[in-house]
């Protein structure tokens, strides 16, 4: 097994806490949206879908070329790499 320093361990826990908080919030994500998008409106006397098409709903090209990766995951991923080359160089693999 693997040992880790004190560093490393609250690391990887903050890790995990921040993964939890992300899958919450991606789940009140999702229900806000399917609350939205069964959404209907009054034209005249009829009650249609405020959403006819998924296209409508969701355009997926624009929001993948716009789409900035989140800084917490970003601080995240580079001190596990930086944690990584320290255990290399060390010889802790």
């Amino acid at each position: 097994m693997d040992k880790m320093t004190l560093r490393e361990y609250r690391i990887r826990k903050e890790a995990h806490r921040l993964d939890q908080a992300d899958t919450e919030y991606d789940r009140h994500w999702r229900a806000w949206l399917n609350w939205n998008v069964q959404g209907t409106k009054k034209h005249g006397k009829k009650i249609m879908p405020v959403y006819r098409t998924f296209s409508d709903f969701y355009d997926r090209k624009k929001n993948t070329d716009s789409a900035p990766e989140d800084e917490r995951k970003k601080k995240m991923k580079e001190a596990a790499k930086k944690q990584r080359e320290r255990r290399e160089q060390s010889g802790n693999l």
